[in-house]
Protein backbone atom coordinates (compact mmCIF):
# COMPACT_ATOMS: atom_id res chain seq x y z
CA UNK A 1 0.00 0.00 0.00
CA UNK A 2 1.21 3.47 -0.88
CA UNK A 3 -0.95 6.47 -0.09
CA UNK A 4 0.16 10.07 -0.52
CA UNK A 5 -1.60 13.21 0.67
CA UNK A 6 -0.55 16.82 1.12
CA UNK A 7 0.37 16.29 4.78
CA UNK A 8 1.77 12.76 4.93
CA UNK A 9 2.66 9.57 3.07
CA UNK A 10 2.02 5.98 4.08
CA UNK A 11 4.13 3.21 2.58
CA UNK A 12 3.56 -0.46 3.48
CA UNK A 13 6.07 -2.98 2.18
CA UNK A 14 4.82 -6.57 2.29
CA UNK A 15 7.31 -9.42 2.57
CA UNK A 16 7.20 -13.20 2.97
CA UNK A 17 8.41 -15.44 5.76
CA UNK A 18 8.04 -19.07 6.73
CA UNK A 19 6.43 -20.17 9.98
CA UNK A 20 5.71 -23.80 10.84
CA UNK A 21 6.06 -24.84 7.15
CA UNK A 22 3.54 -22.19 6.13
CA UNK A 23 4.28 -19.07 4.11
CA UNK A 24 3.02 -15.96 5.85
CA UNK A 25 3.11 -12.28 5.00
CA UNK A 26 4.32 -9.49 7.22
CA UNK A 27 4.26 -5.75 6.76
CA UNK A 28 6.87 -3.05 7.20
CA UNK A 29 4.95 0.20 7.57
CA UNK A 30 6.46 3.65 7.08
CA UNK A 31 5.07 7.12 7.48
CA UNK A 32 6.54 10.25 5.93
CA UNK A 33 5.55 13.26 8.01
CA UNK A 34 7.10 16.72 8.35
CA UNK A 35 10.09 15.73 6.15
CA UNK A 36 10.88 12.77 8.41
CA UNK A 37 10.40 9.04 8.02
CA UNK A 38 8.85 7.00 10.80
CA UNK A 39 8.49 3.28 11.27
CA UNK A 40 5.03 2.25 12.41
CA UNK A 41 5.18 -0.76 14.70
CA UNK A 42 3.05 -1.96 17.59
CA UNK A 43 0.76 1.08 17.44
CA UNK A 44 3.60 3.56 17.75
CA UNK A 45 5.79 5.66 15.46
CA UNK A 46 9.58 5.40 15.69
CA UNK A 47 11.67 8.11 14.07
CA UNK A 48 14.15 6.86 11.47
CA UNK A 49 17.00 9.25 12.09
CA UNK A 50 18.94 8.21 9.00
CA UNK A 51 15.92 8.50 6.71
CA UNK A 52 16.36 6.65 3.43
CA UNK A 53 19.33 4.72 4.78
CA UNK A 54 17.25 3.16 7.56
CA UNK A 55 14.42 2.41 5.16
CA UNK A 56 16.79 0.70 2.73
CA UNK A 57 18.27 -1.38 5.52
CA UNK A 58 14.83 -2.59 6.63
CA UNK A 59 13.59 -3.24 3.09
CA UNK A 60 16.78 -5.04 2.10
CA UNK A 61 16.46 -7.32 5.13
CA UNK A 62 12.81 -8.09 4.38
CA UNK A 63 13.60 -8.73 0.72
CA UNK A 64 16.29 -11.25 1.71
CA UNK A 65 13.73 -13.03 3.94
CA UNK A 66 11.34 -13.12 1.01
CA UNK A 67 13.97 -14.56 -1.35
CA UNK A 68 14.96 -17.30 1.11
CA UNK A 69 11.33 -18.26 1.60
CA UNK A 70 10.70 -18.42 -2.16
CA UNK A 71 13.87 -20.44 -2.77
CA UNK A 72 12.56 -23.16 -0.45
CA UNK A 73 9.42 -23.45 -2.57
CA UNK A 74 11.54 -23.61 -5.74
CA UNK A 75 13.64 -26.39 -4.21
CA UNK A 76 10.55 -28.46 -3.44
CA UNK A 77 9.30 -28.00 -7.01
CA UNK A 78 12.65 -29.15 -8.41
CA UNK A 79 12.41 -32.25 -6.19
CA UNK A 80 8.95 -32.99 -7.58
CA UNK A 81 10.28 -32.54 -11.10
CA UNK A 82 13.11 -35.01 -10.50
CA UNK A 83 10.71 -37.57 -9.03
CA UNK A 84 8.46 -37.42 -12.07
CA UNK A 85 11.19 -37.55 -14.70
CA UNK A 86 13.01 -40.37 -12.88
CA UNK A 87 9.65 -42.09 -12.26
CA UNK A 88 10.35 -42.41 -8.55
CA UNK A 89 7.17 -40.77 -7.30
CA UNK A 90 6.69 -40.74 -3.52
CA UNK A 91 3.39 -41.28 -1.75
CA UNK A 92 3.37 -37.59 -0.75
CA UNK A 93 3.76 -36.33 -4.30
CA UNK A 94 0.25 -34.92 -4.74
CA UNK A 95 0.27 -33.29 -1.30
CA UNK A 96 3.60 -31.62 -2.02
CA UNK A 97 2.38 -30.55 -5.45
CA UNK A 98 -0.77 -28.99 -3.97
CA UNK A 99 1.12 -27.12 -1.24
CA UNK A 100 3.70 -25.89 -3.77
CA UNK A 101 0.95 -24.63 -6.05
CA UNK A 102 -0.79 -22.87 -3.18
CA UNK A 103 2.44 -21.27 -1.95
CA UNK A 104 3.48 -20.14 -5.43
CA UNK A 105 0.14 -18.49 -6.09
CA UNK A 106 0.54 -16.61 -2.82
CA UNK A 107 4.12 -15.66 -3.69
CA UNK A 108 3.16 -14.36 -7.12
CA UNK A 109 0.24 -12.35 -5.71
CA UNK A 110 2.31 -10.75 -2.94
CA UNK A 111 5.28 -9.97 -5.20
CA UNK A 112 3.02 -8.43 -7.83
CA UNK A 113 1.37 -6.11 -5.31
CA UNK A 114 4.62 -5.27 -3.52
CA UNK A 115 6.50 -4.51 -6.74
CA UNK A 116 3.74 -2.14 -7.86
CA UNK A 117 3.58 -0.32 -4.52
CA UNK A 118 7.36 -0.12 -4.29
CA UNK A 119 7.59 1.29 -7.83
CA UNK A 120 5.10 4.03 -6.93
CA UNK A 121 7.16 4.88 -3.84
CA UNK A 122 10.36 5.14 -5.89
CA UNK A 123 8.73 7.37 -8.49
CA UNK A 124 7.73 9.91 -5.86
CA UNK A 125 11.16 9.86 -4.19
CA UNK A 126 13.45 9.40 -7.18
CA UNK A 127 14.64 13.01 -6.99
CA UNK A 128 16.49 12.23 -3.80
CA UNK A 129 20.10 11.36 -4.50
CA UNK A 130 20.15 8.83 -1.69
CA UNK A 131 17.60 6.67 -3.51
CA UNK A 132 20.10 6.00 -6.30
CA UNK A 133 23.21 5.75 -4.16
CA UNK A 134 21.74 3.34 -1.61
CA UNK A 135 20.59 0.79 -4.17
CA UNK A 136 16.81 1.02 -3.83
CA UNK A 137 16.61 0.03 -7.48
CA UNK A 138 18.27 -3.32 -6.70
CA UNK A 139 15.38 -4.24 -4.41
CA UNK A 140 12.93 -3.46 -7.22
CA UNK A 141 14.89 -5.69 -9.61
CA UNK A 142 14.88 -8.54 -7.07
CA UNK A 143 11.12 -8.30 -6.66
CA UNK A 144 10.46 -8.27 -10.40
CA UNK A 145 12.93 -11.09 -11.08
CA UNK A 146 11.44 -13.40 -8.47
CA UNK A 147 7.98 -12.53 -9.70
CA UNK A 148 9.00 -13.78 -13.16
CA UNK A 149 10.59 -16.88 -11.61
CA UNK A 150 7.42 -17.60 -9.65
CA UNK A 151 5.41 -17.39 -12.86
CA UNK A 152 7.78 -19.76 -14.68
CA UNK A 153 7.67 -22.23 -11.77
CA UNK A 154 3.87 -22.15 -11.85
CA UNK A 155 4.04 -23.23 -15.48
CA UNK A 156 6.57 -25.87 -14.52
CA UNK A 157 4.18 -27.21 -11.87
CA UNK A 158 1.44 -27.52 -14.49
CA UNK A 159 3.82 -29.45 -16.75
CA UNK A 160 4.79 -31.74 -13.88
CA UNK A 161 1.15 -32.50 -13.14
CA UNK A 162 0.43 -33.24 -16.81
CA UNK A 163 3.37 -35.65 -16.96
CA UNK A 164 2.25 -37.25 -13.70
CA UNK A 165 -1.21 -37.84 -15.19
CA UNK A 166 0.41 -39.30 -18.30
CA UNK A 167 2.37 -41.77 -16.16
CA UNK A 168 -0.77 -42.74 -14.28
CA UNK A 169 -2.66 -43.25 -17.54
CA UNK A 170 0.16 -45.40 -18.86
CA UNK A 171 0.11 -47.48 -15.69
CA UNK A 172 -3.68 -47.87 -15.92
CA UNK A 173 -3.42 -48.91 -19.56
CA UNK A 174 -0.85 -51.58 -18.67
CA UNK A 175 -3.12 -52.90 -15.92
CA UNK A 176 -6.09 -53.07 -18.29
CA UNK A 177 -3.88 -54.74 -20.88
CA UNK A 178 -2.90 -57.49 -18.41
CA UNK A 179 -6.52 -57.93 -17.27
CA UNK A 180 -7.56 -58.35 -20.90
CA UNK A 181 -5.04 -61.13 -21.43
CA UNK A 182 -6.02 -62.82 -18.17
CA UNK A 183 -9.65 -62.70 -19.26
CA UNK A 184 -8.70 -64.12 -22.66
CA UNK A 185 -6.88 -66.89 -20.83
CA UNK A 186 -9.60 -67.90 -18.37
CA UNK A 187 -12.81 -67.33 -20.30
CA UNK A 188 -12.21 -70.19 -22.79
CA UNK A 189 -11.21 -72.44 -19.87
CA UNK A 190 -14.43 -71.60 -18.09
CA UNK A 191 -16.31 -72.42 -21.28
CA UNK A 192 -14.59 -75.80 -21.51
CA UNK A 193 -15.21 -76.59 -17.84
CA UNK A 194 -18.87 -75.63 -18.22
CA UNK A 195 -19.25 -77.66 -21.39
CA UNK A 196 -17.65 -80.85 -20.11
CA UNK A 197 -19.30 -80.44 -16.74
CA UNK A 198 -22.78 -80.90 -18.21
CA UNK A 199 -24.30 -84.19 -17.13
CA UNK A 200 -25.86 -85.12 -20.49
CA UNK A 201 -25.73 -88.19 -22.73
CA UNK A 202 -23.55 -88.28 -25.81
CA UNK A 203 -20.87 -86.02 -24.27
CA UNK A 204 -17.72 -85.75 -26.35
CA UNK A 205 -14.95 -88.09 -25.16
CA UNK A 206 -17.32 -89.57 -22.53
CA UNK A 207 -16.70 -93.17 -23.58
CA UNK A 208 -13.21 -92.60 -24.92
CA UNK A 209 -10.51 -93.88 -22.55
CA UNK A 210 -8.12 -91.26 -23.92
CA UNK A 211 -10.64 -88.42 -23.70
CA UNK A 212 -8.82 -86.68 -20.87
CA UNK A 213 -5.61 -86.59 -22.88
CA UNK A 214 -7.44 -85.10 -25.86
CA UNK A 215 -8.86 -82.34 -23.66
CA UNK A 216 -5.46 -81.63 -22.10
CA UNK A 217 -3.91 -81.50 -25.56
CA UNK A 218 -6.57 -79.03 -26.73
CA UNK A 219 -6.04 -76.82 -23.67
CA UNK A 220 -2.27 -77.00 -24.08
CA UNK A 221 -2.51 -76.08 -27.75
CA UNK A 222 -4.75 -73.12 -26.90
CA UNK A 223 -2.41 -71.86 -24.19
CA UNK A 224 0.64 -72.26 -26.43
CA UNK A 225 -1.07 -70.31 -29.23
CA UNK A 226 -2.11 -67.59 -26.79
CA UNK A 227 1.39 -67.32 -25.33
CA UNK A 228 2.97 -67.19 -28.78
CA UNK A 229 0.56 -64.44 -29.83
CA UNK A 230 1.48 -62.45 -26.70
CA UNK A 231 5.21 -62.80 -27.36
CA UNK A 232 4.84 -61.77 -31.00
CA UNK A 233 2.79 -58.72 -30.02
CA UNK A 234 5.39 -57.57 -27.49
CA UNK A 235 8.12 -58.10 -30.10
CA UNK A 236 6.25 -55.98 -32.64
CA UNK A 237 5.66 -53.18 -30.10
CA UNK A 238 9.38 -53.05 -29.25
CA UNK A 239 10.33 -52.74 -32.92
CA UNK A 240 7.86 -49.92 -33.65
Amino acid sequence: MYDKTENYEIFIFRSLTEKEDEIETRNSSFCYLDNNFYLYKEDSLTLLENGYKDIHKILNKETNHTIKTIEKVFTLIETLEEQVYEREISSEFLDNWFFSKKDLLKVERVLSQTAKVYTDFLKDHKKGGEIKSLGFKDIKEHLERYQRLADSHLKKLDSIYMFYNTLNSEKTNKTLYMLTWISAFFLPLNLLVGFFGMNTEGMVFKDNPDGTYFVLFAIGSFLSTLGLALILQKYKRKNL
